[in-house]
């Protein structure tokens, strides 16, 4: 019975991985997500505001940048009390190579992982995942196709038990990829079919809309296909053109119209320029 939880526990973490990589892929990756569009930080201070039905989060993290932006680090803080701290390295190709992450975790104390990346001409191949005695957590080997887009991922645990694996394939004239999840014995578990590229115009058509800067300031929140919720952002600038405030709502359309307009977050930093 234990032996089965222990699994069950470690194929929760492989969907989590699984899930957080297929969303990276609809993201920028992690050098562009920590940085700004105009001008060099050399340090971003970022508060943000959560306003729950019944009380009001805090949280905070402060951003280090290298000279070159080969290392950023960061402190995050909630409540006004420190609970993790991440650093990046990135080789000259902005690709990360080293990753660690030291968090707070309740009632269990700190726990410190740290992730190593290897690459080839087409992308990340591999990535090893390791605790702060050196032991070997879990391990992720990548096939990537000639234009540098994942098809396998396959994820081990630290006694190459294999865990869980995903496949893309990829129909490039029809700008359409399906992704599939299945575990440790080959049972699909999940699939989902979605475009390779989605670009600002085909977004706007899906109630999605931006403003002169390039930024959404409108998206459906689109948690079930009845849901009439969307987020409303109004931003504030510096100088150069980063954002320094975002002040999110909640609205529900009626009818074509958006009513009930309600404070959900607010997202503020201030960002150090390098000289």
């Amino acid at each position: 019975m234990k032996r089965e939880i222990i699994l069950l526990g470690l194929f929760i973490i492989f969907i989590s991985k699984l899930n957080a990589q297929q969303k990276e892929s609809f993201n920028t990756d992690t050098h562009d997500s920590y940085n700004i569009k105009f001008g060099v930080p050399s340090k971003i201070i970022k508060n943000y505001t959560f306003y729950n039905s019944s009380s009001t989060e805090y949280q905070k993290s402060i951003i280090l940048y290298s000279k070159n932006l080969d290392t950023i680090s960061e402190k995050r803080y909630k409540n006004s009390e420190f609970n993790a701290e991440l650093i990046f390295i990135f080789n000259k190709n902005r690709n990360l190579i080293y990753r660690s992450f030291n968090s707070k975790i309740p009632t269990v104390g700190w726990r410190f992982k740290l992730t190593k990346y290897k690459y080839d001409e087409n992308g990340r191949i591999e990535s090893r995942t390791i605790d702060k005695n050196g032991n070997l957590i879990d391990f992720e080997i990548i096939q990537n196709d000639s234009l540098k887009n994942k098809t396998l991922s396959k994820l081990f645990n630290s006694n190459n038990q294999l865990l869980g694996y995903e496949t893309t394939q990829y129909y490039y004239e029809e700008n359409k990829k399906i992704w599939r999840v299945y575990n440790g014995s080959g049972k699909k578990i999940n699939e989902s079919v979605s475009k390779i590229i989605s670009n600002k115009k085909t977004k706007e058509t899906n109630n999605n809309k931006y403003n002169e800067y390039g930024d959404c300031i409108l998206y459906p929140r689109n948690w079930n296909k009845n849901d009439n919720t969307y987020y409303q952002v109004e931003y504030k600038y510096d100088k150069l053109g980063n954002w320094t405030e975002q002040k999110i709502y909640a609205v529900n359309k009626i009818d074509g119209e958006f009513k009930n307009k309600k404070i959900n977050r607010n997202f503020k930093r201030k960002i150090k320029y390098r000289k």
